[in-house]
């Protein structure tokens, strides 16, 4: 089973939005989800909650959520959702610093780090990179709320990110 996570320990960058979209693309996706729409989401928020809300609301078939209440039932939720034949697990986590954080990165097989346009953003995610690289999952950061052109803050993140390798 593959297990992304959207992980920042910034508020307010896009990781519900980004990980319910991503868990209703791979739903509908039956080559990632090995044709048996398999998909699962995980809301690891507890303050808010926000990924729980928008699938309670949601008015179209899609992607299950598990009900995992604490993050040391994290591994084992994790675990029982491949035996139960889920395919592709999508993790919602809150933006701070918490211990189950580094939980999350033991389960992922990928973390996404949802980052704005500007330089303040891309300043705010770097804690999350020194987080991810010392545990060693690998990670991506993910362009969010941004136009389409590239912006100077843009450029500055790819250079950085390029230069960390």
């Amino acid at each position: 089973m593959l297990v992304i996570a959207l992980t920042a320990l910034k508020g307010g960058v896009s990781k519900t939005t980004l990980a319910a979209n991503l868990g209703y693309i791979a739903w509908c996706d039956r080559a990632l989800a090995n044709c048996s729409r398999r998909v699962c989401l995980i809301d690891l928020d507890f303050e808010q909650l926000s990924l729980t809300e928008m699938h309670r609301l949601r008015r179209r078939p899609g992607p299950d959520l598990l009900d995992i209440d604490e993050f040391v039932g994290l591994k084992r939720g994790v675990a029982d959702a491949e035996q139960a034949g889920y395919r592709v697990c999508i993790i919602d986590t809150a933006g701070q610093n918490t211990p189950g954080l580094s939980m999350v990165a033991d389960v992922a097989d990928l973390c996404l780090i949802p980052v704005g346009p500007s330089e303040l953003d891309i300043l705010g995610i770097l804690p999350t990179l020194r987080m991810l690289q010392r545990k060693t999952v690998p990670y991506r950061a993910v362009m969010a709320q941004t136009w389409h052109t590239e912006t100077a803050a843009m450029r500055i993140l790819r250079i950085r990110l390029e230069a960390e390798g």
